[in-house]
Protein backbone atom coordinates (compact mmCIF):
# COMPACT_ATOMS: atom_id res chain seq x y z
CA UNK A 1 0.00 0.00 0.00
CA UNK A 2 1.48 3.59 -1.06
CA UNK A 3 0.96 6.35 1.07
CA UNK A 4 0.83 9.83 -0.46
CA UNK A 5 1.58 12.85 1.80
CA UNK A 6 -0.92 15.94 0.28
CA UNK A 7 1.65 18.81 -1.46
CA UNK A 8 0.45 20.90 1.19
CA UNK A 9 2.40 19.13 3.61
CA UNK A 10 5.42 19.15 1.74
CA UNK A 11 5.20 22.96 1.37
CA UNK A 12 4.93 23.54 5.00
CA UNK A 13 7.99 21.12 5.34
CA UNK A 14 10.00 23.37 3.20
CA UNK A 15 8.73 26.38 4.18
CA UNK A 16 9.63 25.50 8.54
CA UNK A 17 13.74 24.38 7.09
CA UNK A 18 13.18 27.82 4.98
CA UNK A 19 15.04 29.43 7.69
CA UNK A 20 17.98 26.45 7.81
CA UNK A 21 18.53 27.04 4.27
CA UNK A 22 19.00 30.32 4.31
CA UNK A 23 21.49 30.22 7.40
CA UNK A 24 23.16 27.12 5.39
CA UNK A 25 23.46 29.50 2.24
CA UNK A 26 25.09 32.11 3.97
CA UNK A 27 27.39 29.31 5.04
CA UNK A 28 27.99 27.95 1.63
CA UNK A 29 30.47 30.60 0.85
CA UNK A 30 32.51 30.04 4.06
CA UNK A 31 32.52 26.29 3.55
CA UNK A 32 33.81 26.80 -0.03
CA UNK A 33 36.38 29.25 0.82
CA UNK A 34 37.89 27.29 3.87
CA UNK A 35 37.63 23.66 2.24
CA UNK A 36 37.35 24.09 -2.07
CA UNK A 37 39.66 26.66 -2.59
CA UNK A 38 42.55 25.32 -0.10
CA UNK A 39 43.36 22.78 -3.28
CA UNK A 40 42.69 25.03 -6.11
CA UNK A 41 41.31 28.80 -7.16
CA UNK A 42 38.08 29.65 -8.42
CA UNK A 43 39.87 29.66 -12.47
CA UNK A 44 39.50 26.08 -12.32
CA UNK A 45 35.80 27.06 -12.45
CA UNK A 46 35.75 29.38 -15.26
CA UNK A 47 38.61 27.70 -17.51
CA UNK A 48 37.41 26.55 -20.91
CA UNK A 49 38.47 23.25 -20.73
CA UNK A 50 36.51 22.45 -17.49
CA UNK A 51 35.12 19.08 -16.96
CA UNK A 52 32.17 20.40 -14.91
CA UNK A 53 29.54 21.03 -18.13
CA UNK A 54 25.85 19.08 -16.11
CA UNK A 55 24.67 19.95 -13.17
CA UNK A 56 24.62 16.46 -11.86
CA UNK A 57 28.54 16.43 -12.79
CA UNK A 58 28.96 19.04 -10.39
CA UNK A 59 27.31 17.17 -7.77
CA UNK A 60 29.24 14.61 -7.90
CA UNK A 61 32.10 16.25 -7.75
CA UNK A 62 31.66 18.62 -4.74
CA UNK A 63 30.78 15.50 -2.89
CA UNK A 64 33.71 13.55 -3.95
CA UNK A 65 35.96 16.50 -3.32
CA UNK A 66 34.24 16.87 0.42
CA UNK A 67 34.65 12.93 1.01
CA UNK A 68 38.06 12.71 -0.34
CA UNK A 69 39.03 15.44 1.89
CA UNK A 70 36.91 14.64 5.07
CA UNK A 71 34.79 17.87 5.02
CA UNK A 72 31.94 16.07 7.27
CA UNK A 73 29.22 18.38 5.75
CA UNK A 74 25.65 17.73 5.84
CA UNK A 75 23.81 17.08 2.87
CA UNK A 76 22.54 20.80 3.41
CA UNK A 77 25.89 21.96 3.50
CA UNK A 78 27.32 20.09 0.61
CA UNK A 79 24.12 21.72 -1.24
CA UNK A 80 24.31 24.78 -0.43
CA UNK A 81 28.06 24.96 -1.82
CA UNK A 82 26.67 23.20 -4.75
CA UNK A 83 24.03 25.76 -5.06
CA UNK A 84 26.53 28.51 -4.43
CA UNK A 85 28.86 26.90 -7.04
CA UNK A 86 26.72 27.15 -10.11
CA UNK A 87 24.80 30.38 -8.81
CA UNK A 88 28.35 32.34 -8.68
CA UNK A 89 30.06 30.61 -11.36
CA UNK A 90 28.77 27.69 -13.49
CA UNK A 91 24.99 28.95 -14.52
CA UNK A 92 24.07 25.23 -14.61
CA UNK A 93 20.16 24.62 -15.45
CA UNK A 94 19.66 22.01 -12.39
CA UNK A 95 16.92 19.60 -12.04
CA UNK A 96 14.64 22.29 -10.33
CA UNK A 97 14.88 24.78 -13.18
CA UNK A 98 12.84 22.55 -14.70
Amino acid sequence: MSMRIPSYALLLTAVGAAPSLAAEADNAQALHDKHCTACHGTEVYTRKDRRINTFSALERQVRSCEKTHRGHWSEVETAAVIQFLNDHFYHLESPSDN
